[in-house]
Order: C-alpha cells, then sequence, then structure tokens
C-alpha cells in the first residue's frame, strides 16, 4: 500500500471520488480496479497547531496498518474532529469497509 503524494494525485482522486462520513473522520475515495490501493492524509491548520495534526496523521498511519485497505482503491482520509485514539479511527475505517462489502455484494 502506497500513499498519494503529488498534487496531480489528490486532483485525480478528487475528480473520480466519493464521499463517506464517519463519526471522526471523512473518507473521499475512488476505485481504480488495475491499480494498487493508495491512502492520503489531509490536516488543514484549521485542526489544529501543528503537534496535534501530526498526531491525527500518526493515528491514522497506524489504523491502516492495522486494517489493510482492499484492492484497487484509492482514499484520502480528513478529520472531522479530533480523536482520541488509534480505536476510533480503525472503526471508521471498519464501518467504510463493511459499507464497500455491500456494495460489492448487491
Amino acid at each position: 500500500m502506497s500513499r498519494l503524494k503529488t498534487n496531480g494525485e489528490y486532483r485525480h482522486l478528487r475528480s473520480h471520488s466519493q464521499s463517506h462520513f464517519g463519526q471522526w473522520i471523512i473518507i473521499d475515495y475512488a476505485r481504480f480496479s488495475n491499480e494498487e490501493s493508495r491512502y492520503g492524509i489531509t490536516v488543514t491548520k484549521k485542526f489544529g497547531k501543528a503537534h496535534e495534526r501530526n498526531r491525527f496523521k500518526r493515528i491514522v498511519r497506524e489504523a491502516f496498518r492495522l486494517a489493510p485497505l482492499p484492492e484497487g482503491i484509492w482514499m484520502n482520509i480528513r478529520p472531522l474532529k479530533k480523536p482520541q485514539s488509534t480505536l476510533d479511527i480503525k472503526s471508521d475505517l471498519d464501518g467504510f469497509h463493511t459499507q464497500q462489502r455491500a456494495k460489492t455484494s448487491c
């Protein structure tokens, strides 16, 4: 699993994405069937000071380590509010995975 890195990759995702709203995060995602899974994390200064933004990014990276992405999906994670732990983010990601499995089985 790799990261979204360039401005062009984020723009490509944004132009093809749908959004999923969890309790703690917003997930912008798009399916690209022949691509490897990739993710990005966007945290604005409105969220808080640098150490708070960095903590959010660390928590999200750890949640991805615990619950890897399904194949062929690009995601960008944005915060709704400040999570207290990795489990908060992981619960939102699990809800997203459940929703995606339900969509693909229909």
